[in-house]
C-alpha cells in the first residue's frame, strides 16, 4: 500500500513550502494591494505558485509514480529509480507527463488556495478572529477535495504517461491527446 510513499514524503516538504511562498510573491505582483486582493487575482496566484512547485519537484513525481507501480525488485529505492530511469531513459523521461502535469496542477493549486484562503477569512470574520481549529480542518479538507475533483482527469494523463517506458520499454502513448483518446475508447 505504500510503495512510492517514501518518495512522496520527501517531496511534499519543499513542493509545500515552495508553493505558499510563491503564492505570496504572486499575489504581491498581481494586486496593487494583496490585503486586498480579489478572488480571480486569488485564482491566478495559486495556479502560478502551484506550478512553480510542479516544475521544480516534477522529476520526484516521475520516480514516485515509478516505485509505486513497478513490480518488487525493478528500483531498491528512490536514488537507483533515479539513477536507472536516467541511464535506460535519458534525461527528458523525468518530465514525461509535465504536460498535462501542469494543465491539472493551475485549476488544483487555484482552486484549493483560493477556497482555503476565502473559507479562512470568512471563519476568522465569523469567530472574531479565533475560529476553532477544526473549522480551520474543516476548511482545507473542503478546498483539497473540490481541487482534486477538478483536476483528476489531468492528474491521470500524467500517471499513465510516467508508468510508461519503465526500463526502456516500447511507449504506450505518444503524449497527452492519446492518452485521453485511449482511456475513452477503452474505459
Amino acid at each position: 500500500f505504500f510503495k512510492g510513499n517514501g518518495t512522496n514524503v520527501i517531496k511534499i516538504a519543499p513542493e509545500t513550502a515552495i508553493k505558499l511562498t510563491m503564492n505570496d510573491i504572486y499575489k504581491r505582483i498581481i494586486a496593487s494591494d494583496p490585503d486586498e486582493i480579489t478572488p480571480p487575482q486569488r485564482m491566478a496566484a495559486g495556479a502560478l505558485a502551484g506550478a512553480t512547485a510542479q516544475a521544480i519537484i516534477y522529476p520526484l513525481e516521475l520516480v514516485k509514480t515509478r516505485l509505486a507501480v513497478c513490480h518488487a525488485g525493478t528500483y531498491s529505492g528512490i536514488v537507483d529509480c533515479a539513477t536507472k530511469v536516467l541511464a535506460q531513459e535519458g534525461w527528458r523521461s523525468f518530465y514525461r507527463g509535465l504536460v498535462p502535469s501542469m494543465m491539472g496542477i493551475l485549476p488544483y493549486a487555484g482552486v484549493d488556495i483560493t477556497v482555503f484562503e476565502l473559507l479562512k477569512e470568512h471563519l476568522l470574520d465569523q469567530y472574531d478572529g479565533m475560529p476553532p481549529p477544526h473549522s480551520i480542518l474543516c476548511a482545507g479538507m473542503l478546498s483539497s477535495s473540490l481541487a482534486q475533483f477538478s483536476a483528476y482527469p489531468l492528474a491521470l494523463v500524467r500517471t499513465r504517461l510516467q508508468a510508461q517506458g519503465i526500463g526502456g520499454k516500447p511507449l504506450k502513448y505518444n503524449g497527452m491527446v492519446d492518452v485521453l483518446w485511449k482511456t475513452y475508447k477503452k474505459e
